[in-house]
């Protein structure tokens, strides 16, 4: 059941993990829920130039990265799919989305350090928040991350 439910590569739960929490905890709750959904920025150079198994190591990476920044805090986490990577978490007075953010940039400027001659991990993220009642389909809840994911990626100027 766990290699069902879990992203072999980084150990996180997987998208089919993901779809089944949104659709049986959040929608089936009236409270608030915020999903950061974040990706990888120039993904896609790091296979091109290290190679796939530097790009997989990247995910990993990234992966350790959210289990130990996020991981106390009673998120889920996930690999959505390909680079990208999502955080559900219910509303909670010591911690906000942008707070989680925050930790999470702290947590990769001193992975990058350790490794200055590789390439550098950035991502870029996007905030959407569901209200907790039927009027807002689970589909937009989606949407307004992305959309959000990719405004952040134009201001960082990155396609």
């Amino acid at each position: 059941n766990q290699q069902i439910s879990t992203d072999s590569l980084t150990g996180l739960n997987n998208r089919r993990q993901f779809d089944y929490y949104l659709k049986s905890v959040v929608a089936g709750q009236n409270s608030k829920w915020f999903l950061i959904l974040m990706d990888i920025n120039n993904f896609k150079s790091i296979n091109d130039v290290y190679g796939h198994l530097e790009g997989d190591n990247a995910l990993r990476t990234v992966g350790c990265i959210l289990k130990k920044t996020c991981g106390r805090f009673g998120v889920f986490l996930s690999r959505y799919g390909g680079d990208e990577f999502a955080i559900l978490m219910a509303p909670n007075k010591e911690y906000s989305p942008e707070y989680l953010i925050d930790l999470l940039n702290e947590e990769i400027k001193l992975v990058n350090k350790q490794h200055p001659d590789s390439y550098q991990i950035a991502i870029s993220y996007g905030i959407s928040e569901y209200d907790g009642s039927s009027v807002t389909p689970l589909e937009s809840f989606i949407k307004n991350a992305d959309a959000e994911m990719y405004r952040d990626k134009k201001r960082q100027h990155l396609n």
